[in-house]
């Protein structure tokens, strides 16, 4: 080696490690592949910090699948599939949909999942859920209260749908992560009531959670059609007391319209949006026309390929008979050439900067209402 090459690499702090006559920064790809060798094998000035796990979906990881068994199969497979989760997984650096599905299997399993402290933080994130659940459904009696004052016609979906049903897991109803809350264009004369609607859930106690984000919560003039899956579809029924002047979704709509918006890279339900599915399916088993309806919604919203792909991969989960009629009628339902390129941009890298960009083009569009 020459010595001004010698010297360069002494200053870089490559020092005299690369073979005689090979220069890598005559080959800038080789460098960049050497350089990223050496920073995860711990070569440079310190380890590299550590990163938390990232998924995309919509198809969970392997030790998701883990995870999803310890929450569907027979206790005595769940219970193989939780401890061969927490020997293959590392649990700090997991990602947050398998967090959350990890807390729902401790639910379930109780004592069997051990007194490990794997096991007590999870236990731990469960009482944090329905701390943060309780400030949801405070705030979401509000906003309903405020919306029949003004004569507003609200539409929950969601989470809170989900609670108010009485759909239960591991004995108990899911806790409400979100809400999400959409006004009939037609009820709406201007912004000022939105803000209303928004002022009403901040006064309230979930006033810093819903500030900090640590409850997401979105209320905005329903939208319709498929290129717009965010809208809740028409069939919803309003809500008993104390919930007057807001409206929820039927079990098939539900349905539908959690699988629509789940099946994409990246989920907004993360992994849950899957048991959820399945407890409202078995909790409408007498229903025949639950499968039907849920293509009928399907196929209104463009979304039947959507759906479609969502069931059939679900169905290879174990303790899922009860959607057996729903993905029977999916199969039966014809899917549109526009719904298939829908899923495939929702799948795609495309999807979340196309979504993006349709909620910066709402904006606008509701900032601008004369163009």
């Amino acid at each position: 080696m020459s010595p001004g090459w010698a010297i360069m690499n002494r200053v870089l702090g490559f020092q005299n490690q690369w073979p005689c006559g090979f220069h890598p920064f005559l080959f800038p790809s080789t460098w960049l592949t050497c350089m990223t060798v050496r920073a995860h094998s711990g070569e440079t000035q310190g380890d590299p910090p550590l990163k938390m796990q990232r998924w995309t979906g919509p198809i969970p990881s392997r030790l998701q699948r883990l995870l999803l068994n310890a929450c569907l199969a027979p206790m005595d497979g769940a219970r193989a599939a939780w401890d061969q989760w927490l020997a293959c997984c590392r649990f700090d650096l997991e990602d947050a949909a398998s967090i959350e599905l990890a807390a729902l299997a401790v639910a379930r399993l109780g004592e069997a999942a051990g007194h490990s402290s794997q096991a007590q933080r999870c236990r731990g994130w469960n009482r944090r859920a329905w701390f943060v659940s309780e400030l949801a459904r405070d705030a979401a009696q509000r906003v309903a209260r405020r919306s029949h004052e003004l004569g507003l016609e609200t539409v929950a979906v969601g989470d809170l749908v989900t609670a108010l049903a009485g759909v239960t897991f591991a004995g108990r109803v899911f806790p409400v992560r979100s809400l999400i809350l959409r006004v009939s264009p037609g009820s709406v004369e201007n912004h000022i009531d939105l803000d209303s609607l928004r002022l009403v859930a901040l006064e309230g106690p979930a006033g810093d959670a819903i500030r900090t984000r640590k409850l997401p919560m979105a209320i905005e003039v329903t939208t319709t059609g498929p290129s717009k899956p965010a809208g809740p579809p028409p069939g919803a029924v309003w809500l008993p007391s104390p919930w007057e002047g807001m409206k929820g979704l039927e079990p098939a709509e539900q349905i539908a319209w959690l699988a629509a918006r789940n099946w994409c890279r990246q989920p907004s339900g993360r992994l849950r949006w899957m048991l959820e599915v399945i407890a409202i399916a078995e909790s409408q088993k007498a229903d025949e026309e639950l499968g039907p309806r849920v293509a009928c919604a399907a196929e209104r919203d463009g979304n039947a390929a959507s759906v479609l792909a969502a069931f059939r991969w679900i169905g290879k989960l174990p303790g899922t008979a009860a959607i057996a009629p729903v993905l029977a009628a999916m199969e039966l339902t014809p899917v549109s050439f526009r719904s298939q390129l829908r899923r495939c941009r929702m799948t795609s890298r495309l999807g979340p900067a196309w979504v993006r960009l349709n909620r910066w083009r709402l904006r606008w569009q509701r900032t601008n209402p004369s163009t």
